[in-house]
C-alpha cells in the first residue's frame, strides 16, 4: 500500500548506482523549484532509498523546503529496486533517452524476460531487437560452440540438453547443422585440392616449418617423422604407416620412398 508522507529532505537516501540517467537536468530542477506546490510526491522504498523523483527532490532543496512529500513502495531485492527506478523514469515525467534505455536493455538481456525489459523501458519490440542484436548473435554463437564441444566428447543429446539447459530438438538441429557444414567443407577442400590457390595446404597438418620433400599430395610428411619411425622400428620386418606418403611394396615389405 502506498502512503503519502513527508520526510526531512536530508534523510532521503540517494544512490548513484540506481540513478538511470547519464546526468541530471539542472534546468528541470529550477523549473520544478519555481512550481513546488504543483509537484507530486517522490517515491522511496522502506529504507528511504530514492526510487523516483530525483529532480523533484533537488527542487525542494533548491526552494529550501525542509519537508519533502513522498510515498513508500516496499521492495524485496536490489534487482526489483533497480527495475522500479528505471521503469518510473521510462514511463512518465522527463523520460529516459533512447541511449539511456539501451544501456539497461543490454544490461538486463538474458537476466530477466524480454517482455519484462520492454515493459520496464516502455520500448517497442523493434527497438529491443535492434539494440540487442549483436549480443543475441554472440550468445547464439557461444551456445553453438559449447554444444559442439560437448558433442565432440561423445555426449548424448540428452546429456547436452541437461548441460546447456536448452530443448533437445534445438540441440538436434544445431548438431545437424554442424554435420552438414563440416561435410560440405571437407568436400570443398578435396574438390579444390588441385587448384593453384587451393585453401588446402599440404603443411596444415604437420606444420614443421614446411616439409622439404616436394610433392603435391596432402599429408606431406616432414623428414624428421620418417627418421624417427625408421629409428624406433628398424628391427621390424613389417610396419604400416597410416598416413599418406610415397610407398611401395617389395618382398612383402612396405617401403617408404624418401623424396
Amino acid at each position: 500500500m502506498n502512503m503519502e508522507l513527508k520526510l526531512d529532505t536530508d534523510f532521503i537516501v540517494y544512490r548513484q548506482d540506481l540513478y538511470p540517467r547519464f546526468k541530471p537536468n539542472p534546468s528541470k530542477i529550477q523549473e520544478y523549484a519555481e512550481n513546488i506546490e504543483r509537484l507530486p510526491p517522490i517515491e522511496l522504498n522502506q529504507d528511504n532509498i530514492l526510487i523516483d523523483g530525483y529532480h523533484r527532490w533537488k527542487a525542494y532543496e533548491t526552494a529550501k523546503v525542509p519537508l519533502t512529500p513522498y510515498f513508500i513502495t516496499v521492495t524485496k531485492s536490489e534487482n526489483e529496486l533497480e527495475i522500479l527506478a528505471v521503469q518510473r523514469n521510462s514511463t512518465h515525467g522527463q523520460q529516459l533517452t533512447n541511449d539511456e534505455k539501451k544501456v539497461y536493455a543490454l544490461k538486463w538481456w538474458g537476466v530477466i524476460p524480454d517482455d519484462d525489459i520492454k515493459t520496464a523501458l516502455s520500448i517497442s519490440r523493434a527497438s529491443f531487437d535492434r539494440w540487442t542484436k549483436n549480443k543475441r548473435e554472440d550468445h547464439e554463437a557461444q551456445l553453438k560452440q559449447q554444444i559442439y564441444d560437448v558433442w565432440l566428447r561423445c555426449e548424448t543429446q540428452t546429456r547436452i540438453e541437461e548441460i546447456n539447459g536448452i530443448p533437445q530438438k534445438t540441440v538436434s538441429n544445431i548438431i545437424a547443422d554442424f554435420s552438414q557444414n563440416a561435410h560440405l567443407s571437407e568436400m570443398a577442400k578435396f574438390r579444390d585440392f588441385e587448384q593453384e590457390n587451393s585453401a588446402l595446404r599440404i603443411y596444415d597438418i604437420w606444420n614443421f616449418s614446411k616439409a622439404t620433400n616436394e610433392v603435391r599430395h596432402f599429408g606431406n610428411i616432414p623428414p624428421e617423422i620418417i627418421d624417427n619411425l625408421l629409428y624406433y622400428f628398424e628391427t621390424f620386418y613389417y610396419f604400416l604407416v597410416f598416413i599418406f606418403s610415397s610407398l611401395t611394396v617389395q618382398n612383402n615389405k612396405i617401403l617408404i620412398i624418401l623424396k
